[in-house]
Protein backbone atom coordinates (compact mmCIF):
# COMPACT_ATOMS: atom_id res chain seq x y z
CA UNK A 1 0.00 0.00 0.00
CA UNK A 2 1.64 3.31 -0.83
CA UNK A 3 -0.09 5.32 1.75
CA UNK A 4 2.04 3.16 4.51
CA UNK A 5 5.45 4.31 2.71
CA UNK A 6 7.15 7.06 3.45
CA UNK A 7 7.56 9.90 1.77
CA UNK A 8 11.52 9.76 1.04
CA UNK A 9 11.12 6.02 0.35
CA UNK A 10 8.35 6.39 -2.24
CA UNK A 11 10.72 7.25 -4.90
CA UNK A 12 11.87 3.62 -4.63
CA UNK A 13 8.63 2.10 -5.21
CA UNK A 14 7.30 1.69 -8.64
CA UNK A 15 3.85 -0.39 -9.57
CA UNK A 16 4.77 -3.83 -11.64
CA UNK A 17 2.51 -3.67 -13.98
CA UNK A 18 3.24 -1.97 -17.54
CA UNK A 19 0.32 -3.57 -19.56
CA UNK A 20 -1.05 -0.32 -20.85
CA UNK A 21 1.91 1.86 -20.96
CA UNK A 22 4.82 -0.51 -21.82
CA UNK A 23 9.05 -0.48 -20.93
CA UNK A 24 10.01 2.52 -19.24
CA UNK A 25 12.96 4.74 -18.47
CA UNK A 26 13.75 6.75 -15.25
CA UNK A 27 13.96 10.60 -15.37
CA UNK A 28 15.58 11.90 -11.99
CA UNK A 29 14.60 15.80 -11.18
CA UNK A 30 15.75 17.55 -8.21
CA UNK A 31 12.74 17.57 -5.46
CA UNK A 32 10.92 21.07 -5.80
CA UNK A 33 12.65 22.65 -8.52
CA UNK A 34 11.62 22.67 -12.12
CA UNK A 35 13.54 19.51 -14.27
CA UNK A 36 16.95 20.60 -15.94
CA UNK A 37 16.29 24.69 -15.88
CA UNK A 38 19.54 24.48 -17.71
CA UNK A 39 18.90 22.93 -20.97
CA UNK A 40 16.32 25.23 -23.08
CA UNK A 41 12.96 23.60 -23.41
CA UNK A 42 13.24 22.69 -26.77
CA UNK A 43 16.64 20.59 -25.78
CA UNK A 44 15.16 19.07 -23.06
CA UNK A 45 12.54 17.67 -24.91
CA UNK A 46 15.24 16.30 -27.37
CA UNK A 47 16.70 14.88 -24.40
CA UNK A 48 14.26 12.70 -22.96
CA UNK A 49 12.94 11.55 -26.52
CA UNK A 50 16.36 10.60 -26.87
CA UNK A 51 16.65 8.60 -23.25
CA UNK A 52 14.34 6.21 -24.28
CA UNK A 53 17.41 5.01 -26.45
CA UNK A 54 19.71 4.63 -23.64
CA UNK A 55 20.97 0.70 -22.22
CA UNK A 56 21.75 -0.09 -18.70
CA UNK A 57 25.09 2.06 -19.30
CA UNK A 58 23.51 5.09 -20.60
CA UNK A 59 24.69 4.87 -23.88
CA UNK A 60 22.17 5.33 -26.95
CA UNK A 61 21.72 2.36 -28.78
CA UNK A 62 19.87 1.44 -31.43
CA UNK A 63 18.07 -2.36 -32.57
CA UNK A 64 16.71 -4.58 -30.39
CA UNK A 65 17.67 -8.46 -29.11
CA UNK A 66 21.19 -9.12 -30.84
CA UNK A 67 21.09 -6.50 -32.80
CA UNK A 68 21.62 -3.60 -30.50
CA UNK A 69 23.98 -1.47 -31.51
CA UNK A 70 25.31 2.12 -30.08
CA UNK A 71 24.32 4.77 -31.93
CA UNK A 72 26.63 6.47 -34.24
CA UNK A 73 25.98 10.46 -34.44
CA UNK A 74 23.93 9.88 -37.77
CA UNK A 75 22.10 7.51 -36.03
CA UNK A 76 21.03 10.03 -33.54
CA UNK A 77 20.73 12.79 -35.94
CA UNK A 78 18.11 10.57 -37.87
CA UNK A 79 16.10 9.80 -34.99
CA UNK A 80 15.65 13.61 -34.01
CA UNK A 81 14.09 14.38 -37.17
CA UNK A 82 14.90 18.08 -37.51
CA UNK A 83 16.59 20.39 -39.78
CA UNK A 84 20.48 21.04 -40.10
CA UNK A 85 19.99 24.56 -38.44
CA UNK A 86 18.00 23.01 -35.18
CA UNK A 87 20.79 20.20 -35.19
CA UNK A 88 23.41 22.66 -34.83
CA UNK A 89 22.05 24.48 -32.02
CA UNK A 90 21.49 21.04 -30.31
CA UNK A 91 24.90 19.32 -30.40
CA UNK A 92 26.33 23.15 -29.60
CA UNK A 93 24.06 23.28 -26.55
CA UNK A 94 24.87 19.35 -25.25
CA UNK A 95 28.45 20.15 -25.51
CA UNK A 96 28.71 22.92 -23.66
CA UNK A 97 26.34 21.42 -20.93
CA UNK A 98 27.71 17.74 -21.46
CA UNK A 99 24.19 16.76 -22.23
CA UNK A 100 25.52 14.03 -24.11
CA UNK A 101 28.72 12.99 -24.36
CA UNK A 102 31.17 10.63 -26.43
CA UNK A 103 33.49 8.17 -25.38
CA UNK A 104 35.44 5.52 -28.13
CA UNK A 105 32.68 6.05 -30.68
CA UNK A 106 29.89 5.88 -27.93
CA UNK A 107 27.35 8.71 -26.53
CA UNK A 108 25.78 8.92 -23.14
CA UNK A 109 23.53 10.83 -21.50
CA UNK A 110 24.02 12.08 -18.12
CA UNK A 111 23.30 9.51 -15.25
CA UNK A 112 22.67 11.92 -12.86
CA UNK A 113 19.09 13.51 -15.53
CA UNK A 114 18.08 9.76 -16.93
CA UNK A 115 18.84 5.85 -15.92
CA UNK A 116 17.21 2.81 -17.38
CA UNK A 117 19.65 0.60 -15.02
CA UNK A 118 19.62 0.66 -11.48
CA UNK A 119 19.10 3.53 -9.15
CA UNK A 120 20.36 2.31 -5.75
CA UNK A 121 23.18 4.45 -5.52
CA UNK A 122 20.75 7.47 -5.48
CA UNK A 123 19.77 10.16 -2.75
CA UNK A 124 16.03 9.57 -2.45
CA UNK A 125 15.56 12.47 -0.01
CA UNK A 126 16.71 15.48 -2.46
CA UNK A 127 16.16 13.45 -5.79
CA UNK A 128 12.82 12.68 -7.57
CA UNK A 129 12.72 8.85 -9.69
CA UNK A 130 10.00 8.97 -11.97
CA UNK A 131 9.33 6.44 -14.59
CA UNK A 132 8.71 7.46 -18.21
CA UNK A 133 7.03 4.99 -20.59
CA UNK A 134 9.14 4.85 -23.93
CA UNK A 135 6.32 4.33 -25.70
CA UNK A 136 4.65 7.51 -25.23
CA UNK A 137 7.12 9.59 -25.11
CA UNK A 138 7.96 8.44 -28.27
CA UNK A 139 4.98 8.85 -29.84
CA UNK A 140 4.24 12.34 -28.66
CA UNK A 141 7.64 13.42 -30.25
CA UNK A 142 7.44 11.94 -33.25
CA UNK A 143 3.84 12.72 -34.00
CA UNK A 144 3.95 16.40 -32.97
CA UNK A 145 5.71 19.54 -34.41
CA UNK A 146 8.17 21.57 -33.37
CA UNK A 147 5.65 24.15 -32.15
CA UNK A 148 3.73 21.35 -30.18
CA UNK A 149 7.12 19.63 -28.88
CA UNK A 150 7.79 23.12 -26.87
CA UNK A 151 4.09 22.64 -25.13
CA UNK A 152 5.40 19.09 -23.80
CA UNK A 153 8.85 20.42 -23.11
CA UNK A 154 6.46 22.86 -20.28
CA UNK A 155 5.19 19.07 -19.34
CA UNK A 156 8.51 17.66 -18.85
CA UNK A 157 9.41 20.78 -16.99
CA UNK A 158 7.14 19.93 -14.19
CA UNK A 159 7.97 16.48 -13.41
CA UNK A 160 8.87 17.34 -9.83
CA UNK A 161 5.31 18.67 -9.31
CA UNK A 162 3.52 15.63 -9.97
CA UNK A 163 1.69 13.73 -7.07
CA UNK A 164 2.01 9.69 -7.87
CA UNK A 165 -0.64 8.99 -6.06
CA UNK A 166 -3.61 11.55 -7.69
CA UNK A 167 -1.46 12.54 -11.21
CA UNK A 168 -2.03 16.41 -10.55
CA UNK A 169 0.57 19.33 -10.42
CA UNK A 170 0.75 20.06 -6.93
CA UNK A 171 3.37 21.57 -4.38
CA UNK A 172 3.36 18.43 -2.34
CA UNK A 173 3.90 15.53 -4.70
CA UNK A 174 4.58 13.04 -1.62
CA UNK A 175 0.69 13.62 -0.17
CA UNK A 176 -1.93 10.78 -0.39
CA UNK A 177 -4.83 12.77 1.20
CA UNK A 178 -6.37 14.48 -1.86
CA UNK A 179 -7.77 16.65 1.08
CA UNK A 180 -4.26 18.18 1.81
CA UNK A 181 -3.10 18.46 -1.69
CA UNK A 182 -1.86 22.08 -2.61
CA UNK A 183 -2.72 22.25 -5.93
CA UNK A 184 -0.63 23.82 -8.43
CA UNK A 185 -2.68 26.56 -10.13
CA UNK A 186 -2.45 27.71 -13.87
CA UNK A 187 -1.02 30.81 -12.53
CA UNK A 188 1.50 29.41 -10.61
CA UNK A 189 2.90 27.60 -13.72
CA UNK A 190 2.45 30.48 -15.72
CA UNK A 191 4.94 32.15 -13.19
CA UNK A 192 7.10 29.72 -13.33
CA UNK A 193 7.90 30.01 -17.33
CA UNK A 194 7.37 33.88 -17.29
CA UNK A 195 4.06 33.55 -19.26
CA UNK A 196 1.79 36.19 -20.03
CA UNK A 197 -0.79 35.44 -16.54
CA UNK A 198 -4.02 37.02 -19.18
CA UNK A 199 -3.11 34.12 -21.71
CA UNK A 200 -3.85 31.17 -19.48
CA UNK A 201 -6.48 29.58 -21.15
CA UNK A 202 -4.85 29.57 -23.99
CA UNK A 203 -1.88 28.39 -22.55
CA UNK A 204 -4.15 24.84 -21.05
CA UNK A 205 -5.88 24.78 -24.55
CA UNK A 206 -2.84 24.53 -26.53
CA UNK A 207 -1.35 21.60 -23.40
CA UNK A 208 -4.72 19.95 -24.15
CA UNK A 209 -4.33 19.49 -27.80
CA UNK A 210 -0.86 17.10 -26.84
CA UNK A 211 -2.01 13.61 -28.09
CA UNK A 212 -0.85 10.19 -28.62
CA UNK A 213 -2.63 6.85 -29.37
CA UNK A 214 -1.80 4.63 -26.37
CA UNK A 215 -0.91 0.76 -26.99
CA UNK A 216 -4.55 -0.70 -27.16
CA UNK A 217 -5.31 2.07 -30.24
CA UNK A 218 -7.21 4.49 -27.99
CA UNK A 219 -6.70 8.31 -28.49
CA UNK A 220 -6.03 10.09 -25.47
CA UNK A 221 -5.45 13.74 -24.59
CA UNK A 222 -1.79 14.41 -22.33
CA UNK A 223 -3.39 16.28 -19.92
CA UNK A 224 -6.96 17.05 -18.06
CA UNK A 225 -8.38 19.88 -16.23
CA UNK A 226 -10.73 21.45 -14.19
CA UNK A 227 -11.70 24.83 -12.63
CA UNK A 228 -13.86 26.61 -10.73
CA UNK A 229 -16.35 29.58 -11.10
CA UNK A 230 -15.35 33.22 -10.16
CA UNK A 231 -11.72 31.74 -9.86
CA UNK A 232 -9.34 32.87 -12.39
CA UNK A 233 -6.86 30.04 -11.63
CA UNK A 234 -7.49 27.24 -13.53
CA UNK A 235 -7.01 24.20 -10.80
CA UNK A 236 -6.24 20.26 -10.56
CA UNK A 237 -4.19 19.97 -13.60
CA UNK A 238 -3.66 16.23 -14.09
CA UNK A 239 -1.34 14.65 -16.11
CA UNK A 240 -1.72 11.45 -18.21
CA UNK A 241 -0.26 8.01 -16.38
CA UNK A 242 0.65 6.69 -19.48
CA UNK A 243 3.02 8.78 -19.90
CA UNK A 244 4.94 8.21 -16.13
CA UNK A 245 4.51 6.14 -13.38
CA UNK A 246 1.75 6.55 -10.45
CA UNK A 247 0.73 4.48 -7.29
CA UNK A 248 -1.83 3.14 -9.33
CA UNK A 249 -3.24 -0.41 -9.62
CA UNK A 250 -3.77 -1.57 -13.28
CA UNK A 251 -7.88 -1.95 -12.72
CA UNK A 252 -7.55 1.82 -11.12
CA UNK A 253 -5.33 3.03 -13.67
CA UNK A 254 -8.01 1.74 -15.94
CA UNK A 255 -10.59 4.11 -14.44
CA UNK A 256 -8.31 7.43 -14.78
CA UNK A 257 -6.90 6.81 -18.10
CA UNK A 258 -10.22 6.71 -19.30
CA UNK A 259 -10.74 10.73 -18.13
CA UNK A 260 -8.20 11.12 -20.84
CA UNK A 261 -10.33 9.75 -23.72
CA UNK A 262 -10.15 12.36 -26.27
CA UNK A 263 -13.98 12.60 -27.17
CA UNK A 264 -14.10 12.67 -22.92
CA UNK A 265 -12.32 15.45 -21.68
CA UNK A 266 -13.95 18.53 -21.76
CA UNK A 267 -13.74 21.17 -19.60
CA UNK A 268 -15.03 20.33 -16.00
CA UNK A 269 -16.81 23.32 -13.76
CA UNK A 270 -16.73 22.85 -9.78
CA UNK A 271 -18.36 24.95 -7.81
CA UNK A 272 -21.28 28.15 -8.04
Amino acid sequence: DAKKILPHEKNQWFPVSTKTRGDFFVVLPDVGDIFCEKATTPTLNKLIYLATYINKDNILCTGVGGSLRPMTKKDIDTALSINKNALTKFWKECKENNFITEVDGKFYLPNDLFRFGKINDLNSKSTAMIKMFKYSVRFMYEKTDEHSRKMLGYIYRLLPFLNLNHNVLCLNPWESDLSKIQNLSLGDICQMFGLNYNDQKKFINRLKKLRFTDLEGVERSLITYSWEYGNKDIYWVKINPQLYASFLKEEDLRNVIDEFTVNNTKLIHHGG
